[in-house]
């Protein structure tokens, strides 16, 4: 079940990924010249969704700065795939199902107003794994989207 899930994440990742003309994380990690780095940095920390979502991946070993960036994505374009994405790897060092709890009841504290079904949807597959069908039903129930309540029963099947 995870690995469905890690795989599916990784497709999603490497389509947002996929920016022509961009400046991409290879071109960041080969860069030589640290004051053309700075720029190329500050430049895209000002850019678009998918400016910011290359600087997540390119601190990815930098919690600090991953978390710094991960804000600014946050709030600048909450709704983006890209902000998506980056609460969804949030999920990928959760070691275990209170863990991956944990991350999703702070994102639902950080997020009012955005829908996280689809990071619920994550959670309720951990609970499946155990298999704990009480906590999983008790996840499914708080989605908001009837086409995710679905989609999460029958993964868990």
């Amino acid at each position: 079940m995870r690995g469905i899930l890690f795989s599916l994440l990784m497709l999603l990742t490497f389509s947002i990924m996929a920016q022509p003309g961009g400046i991409t994380v290879e071109q960041l990690q080969n860069e030589k010249d640290p004051k053309v780095l700075q720029q190329k940095l500050k430049t895209l920390e000002k850019g678009t969704a998918a400016d910011l979502f290359t600087l997540v991946q390119y601190y990815r070993r930098d919690a600090a700065n991953r978390a710094r960036v991960a804000k600014i994505l946050y709030k600048k374009y909450p709704d983006s795939e890209q902000t998506k994405m980056t609460r969804m790897t949030s999920f990928l060092g959760a070691e275990g199902v209170k863990e991956a709890e944990e991350i999703l009841q702070s994102m639902i504290r950080d997020f009012l107003k955005t829908n996280l079904d689809m990071e619920k949807s994550l959670v309720s597959s951990f609970y499946a794994e155990i298999p704990d069908t009480a906590n999983m039903m008790r996840i499914i129930n708080t989605m908001d989207d009837p086409v995710y309540r679905i989609g999460a029963v029958s993964m868990a099947i």
